[in-house]
């Protein structure tokens, strides 16, 4: 079991999940434009087109876009984003994909819809609540959680990395 702190605008509380395996996407055919694909653009293609040909985009299935670099600091050739999805025990990955596993940590989560406007104002939201917690941020990837028909409604959970202050 892998804990996650859920922080609501009014209150906190603590809740556990488990994360299965799942996989990295790559297309080695697209490897060279990765990098100039907008992030939500790369997560839709990639993991969208790909799990909807396996019959792995169902209602309690679950979609992880993590950035390995800053967006802010990293130019775009060189950021790295990783679109993933959990996979059932049974499934057999195939040449297009990579399997890798997501340890579990503590992550201050938000849901949010996926427009730069309410991501931006999530932001906000997230540092002020780990600055008043008895938490701070912790130098990991941060996550984008799309479960369920999160992925049809544009909605998702950002998922910030922390550890105890």
């Amino acid at each position: 079991m892998h804990s996650f702190i859920y922080y609501h605008p009014s209150k906190a509380k603590l809740g556990n999940t488990s994360w299965k395996i799942f996989l990295f996407f790559y297309d080695s055919r697209l490897a060279s434009k990765l990098s100039t694909l907008p992030v939500k653009v790369l997560l839709k293609f990639l993991c969208r087109k790909w799990a909807r040909r396996h019959h792995l985009l169902t209602e309690s299935g679950t979609l992880y876009g993590i950035a390995q670099d800053n967006p802010e600091t990293t130019s775009p050739e060189q950021f790295r984003y990783d679109a993933c999805i959990v996979l059932p025990a049974h499934f057999r990955i195939d040449n297009h994909v990579q399997e890798g596993i997501l340890l579990g940590r503590l992550y201050a989560v938000f849901s949010v819809q996926h427009t730069a406007e309410a991501i931006q104002h999530a932001w906000q939201r997230i540092f002020g609540a780990i600055q008043l917690s008895e938490y701070q941020m912790d130098n990991r990837p941060i996550l984008e959680k799309y479960s369920g028909d999160m992925t049809m409604q544009e909605n998702c959970e950002i998922c910030d990395p922390i550890k105890q202050a």
